[in-house]
């Protein structure tokens, strides 16, 4: 069976219990830092796999090696085990940077330090992911968002990031790519055609794809139809996706669009 997760931001207010049912999913994305009581409540009583996002380093110039990233990591997850999720999802799981679409390479990105320098990123991004899942109670599941980009592209993205899929893909039971095909330039089939270029990777991780429900960034206007998001959707599960998650319901309730995008979702 498809799973079918919403991400939850809680940008502006709580949702209705409605407003989180009408879409017929099983599960949800749903980000810490807009978590409380009240709303873990909400979620669990509704009878979702809950699931929790968060970023896995500080942001800035910190390195992912160094001390104060290591203690972030830690802290964060040990915090998350306490709220007795069903799936921890490891956001940012990588150095610095940022891709443009239309020249296609990176800005931005994390320059050697006195953590980082010689040592091979792929392999250390993948040893700092071991260990935390080690830190998690097996009866939670894990995943992690993966950039959504073929080896090689960008000069060797993932060397400069150190996100290596076919590593990372034995570590965490879920692989999550974000496929937000209009931000990063792509066709909408690309989102079928990357979840096959992932699986032929031959990893352990399910994969479930994250789609977009408006153009992004929120400063940009948004162009996306519902037509398209039909698309999506239906790109994002096709075999051998294992459901598909959606970011972010937020933005659907947002934009007055919340009986549409619900009516295509229940066709899954």
């Amino acid at each position: 069976m498809l799973k079918k997760i919403l991400f939850l931001e809680y940008k502006f207010r709580d949702f209705s219990d409605d407003e989180l049912k009408r879409p017929h999913a099983d599960g949800v994305m749903a980000s810490l830092g807009g978590l409380n009581k009240d709303r873990i409540k909400q979620i669990k009583d509704l009878g979702f796999a809950f699931g929790i996002s968060f970023v896995v380093f500080p942001g800035g110039s910190v390195c992912p090696l160094s001390p104060q990233a290591l203690s972030f990591l830690n802290r964060k997850l040990k915090k998350i085990i306490t709220l007795k999720p069903n799936v921890i999802w490891f956001d940012y799981l990588k150095f610095q940077g940022k891709w443009g679409v239309v020249r296609r390479d990176l800005s931005e990105t994390h320059r050697s330090c006195k953590f980082c320098e010689g040592k091979d990123r792929l392999l250390e991004i993948v040893k700092i992911a071991k260990d935390a899942v080690k830190l998690v109670p097996r009866k939670i599941k894990t995943g992690y968002f993966a950039m959504p980009y073929e080896e090689g592209e960008y000069g060797g993205w993932e060397k400069i990031l150190g996100q290596d899929h076919k590593r990372l893909g034995f570590i965490f039971d879920y692989i999550s790519p974000m496929l937000y095909h209009r931000m990063i330039g792509k066709r909408v089939s690309y989102i079928s055609e990357y979840v096959k270029y992932l699986n032929d990777l031959d990893i352990s991780a399910e994969i479930i794809p994250i789609i977009q429900l408006k153009d992004m960034p929120d400063e940009l206007p948004d162009k996306l139809t519902l037509k398209e998001i039909e698309q999506e959707v239906d790109e994002a599960t096709k075999s051998p996706s294992a459901g598909v998650a959606v970011f972010s319901w937020d933005q659907t309730i947002e934009k007055g669009r919340l009986d549409r995008v619900s009516r295509i979702l229940r066709k899954i």
